[in-house]
């Protein structure tokens, strides 16, 4: 269940080491929204704490012993399809982070981003959204581009379409695209569904990795 804008967003820290779960805990301690339940230092400690406390998102640093970032995510899916999950690393994007993107990680991020840009992805997964690096974004792009359908089967964005999904690229949620176009939350919504289909794809970031792949808008830097 998402939660509404007076509920705070409830996380798990998945971390082993010590200093690193402090800094993330002193990172989003700034942000009233979002409220810290449970702390992990290994991936089955993680699955314990979701399971327990069914947080809104699981942050979850891929290199945990005993069951790794990867692997927690896909049995804390299994568990409760609605924890939502959010992969940190400085690793190289691979294919089993890209697997992983297609079935039970929610968001990546690199491990040195700042708080808000962290606490930015921790809202947009909250509103069942993705959150991806410029890095994971390239990385699916490159996948779409080489084992996608090679026939355009779609229909030309009108203007108002592609500022829609270039701030689908760009913010958080539908309220915040509809503000910066001075139209209502639901016109943004309806625009959103006429991207997919004209794009086809099936969701708000498959078609954003489509917008990206075929130069129809640009990408904006995720981190800093």
């Amino acid at each position: 269940m998402m939660p509404t804008y007076n509920q705070k967003i409830r996380i798990i820290i998945a971390e082993e080491i010590e200093l690193a779960r402090e800094g993330l805990m002193l990172m989003l301690d700034q942000f009233e929204d979002i409220e810290l339940v449970g702390i992990a230092s290994d991936g089955v400690e993680a699955i314990s704490l979701a399971i327990e406390w069914v947080p809104t998102v699981a942050l979850l640093n891929w290199d945990l012993s005993r069951l790794d970032g990867l692997g927690c995510a896909q049995e804390i899916k299994r568990n409760s399809q609605t924890v939502r999950t959010l992969i940190m690393s400085n690793r190289p994007v691979n294919k089993a982070l890209l697997d992983s993107l297609e079935h039970s990680v929610d968001g990546f991020l690199g491990l040195n981003v700042s708080g808000e840009v962290l606490a930015r992805a921790i809202r947009s997964l909250a509103n069942g959204q993705r959150y991806l690096s410029p890095e994971a974004t390239s990385a699916l792009i490159n996948r779409v581009g080489t084992t996608g359908d090679k026939t355009d089967k779609s229909q030309t964005l009108s203007r108002r379409e592609l500022e829609v999904l270039q701030l689908m690229s760009q913010l958080d949620t539908y309220n915040d695209i509809a503000k910066r176009l001075l139209i209502s939350e639901n016109t943004v919504r309806t625009y959103v569904r006429r991207i997919l289909t004209k794009l086809n794809q099936p969701n708000r970031t498959l078609a954003v990795v489509e917008g990206l792949r075929r130069n129809l808008i640009f990408l904006d830097s995720a981190e800093g």
